[in-house]
């Protein structure tokens, strides 16, 4: 954020895709619903890209001031500690993302794995990676992202295959309509897609000062299909079952099966963990960058160290007083994109109009 063209358009939107895709895999809201209108909110999801581009456009015209295209750019004399407050905001805001991914990948470990032992010990070693990972920059993230993006492919080919041959139609009922179903889930597509913030707080780290509108509803779209795509393979293999799984998608895993793979949740935990490990390190790294415009001070491996041992220490502390179906129940009212695509760009749009009347007048 602090340098200019860190880069590429292409890197930054599979770095955001891989990021969406770790929540996608294991929060499938389809489950939710009934059996026989869970569906009616899968088409919520389908058609949800158009709302989160609403959004995001408004966020990108708040954000465009001059050549900066940035929520943290208005930097007219007098809006300093403003600026300060706004970056302290998104620090938050970010911040919630990050623990909020940390509790969810211990937690599903230790859960379908260890029998709930050993948390503290999966959290400190995921949480120092990714300490390690952030610390190294968004460069050498991003520089892995093909191949990362190829890695990701092969995966989902193999859990799509494996869902497909244990898909029994008797488990696909006609849905009944519900609008209410439908808006919600319009609205959970917006809700839990924290990678729009991320968006506009990267637009100035990519060599060409932002994406492409093109390259944004290809990555809201293809995100939003494989959404849907998750969902119906999961109520296909599953039916009535995933209803009381907390991971359905991980249980449709189990369940697969594909020529001489007999199981393919190994193949769906390995696949997870190396996208929760891209996701929080480009969160962890966009939270210490923000510290730093906090502090106006140059971002240092010792902030980031401290950064990631905070992270460890809260993700701890949530689960020592059992917070994380509140954790889960709280980041998905969609409090985290209103703020940071709308309200805080909102912030600095008026901000810097501000200062300009001030000027002429």
């Amino acid at each position: 954020m602090e340098r200019q063209g860190l880069i590429s358009p292409f890197q930054l939107t599979v770095l955001l895709f891989l990021s969406r895709l770790f929540t996608i895999m294991t929060y499938v809201p389809a489950m939710e619903g009934q059996e026989e209108n869970g569906l009616v909110l899968l088409l919520g999801l389908l058609v949800s890209p158009l709302a989160q581009m609403a959004l995001l456009g408004l966020g990108l015209l708040f954000c465009r001031r001059g050549r900066e295209n940035s929520p943290l750019s208005f930097s007219a004399a007098g809006t300093g500690p403003l600026r300060r407050i706004v970056a302290a905001g998104y620090w938050l805001l970010v911040g919630a993302v990050c623990l909020y991914s940390v509790v969810g990948f211990i937690r599903f470990l230790a859960e379908a794995f260890y029998d709930s032992r050993f948390l503290w010990v999966l959290a400190a070693t995921f949480c120092g990676a990714v300490g390690f990972c952030a610390n190294r920059g968004v460069e050498a993230l991003a520089r892995a992202s093909t191949v990362l993006l190829a890695l990701t492919a092969v995966g989902l080919i193999l859990l799509g295959g494996g869902m497909v041959g244990t898909a029994d139609p008797q488990n696909f009922l006609m849905p009944l309509w519900d609008k209410n179903l439908f808006l919600q889930g319009i609205w959970q597509g917006v809700a839990m897609n924290f990678e729009l913030m991320a968006i506009l707080l990267l637009q100035s780290a990519t060599t060409q000062g932002g994406l492409r509108t093109g390259a944004v509803w290809t990555l809201l779209g293809l995100c939003s299909l494989l959404t849907v795509g998750m969902g119906l393979g999961v109520t296909f293999s599953l039916g009535y079952y995933g209803q009381g799984k907390e991971y359905p998608l991980f249980s449709a895993a189990q369940a697969a099966r594909l020529l001489f793979m007999e199981r393919l949740d190994s193949a769906f935990l390995g696949l997870w963990i190396l996208l929760g490990l891209v996701k929080v390190t480009l969160f962890l790294w966009l939270m210490t960058q923000l510290w730093g415009k906090v502090l106006q001070r140059p971002v240092t491996g010792l902030m980031t160290a401290v950064h990631s041992g905070g992270l460890l220490a809260a993700a701890l502390l949530v689960d020592a007083f059992h917070g994380g179906g509140w954790l889960t129940r709280s980041m998905t009212m969609g409090w985290v994109p209103v703020l940071g695509v709308f309200f805080l760009p909102l912030v600095g749009f008026s901000a810097a109009r501000h200062e300009e009347r001030k000027k002429k007048a």
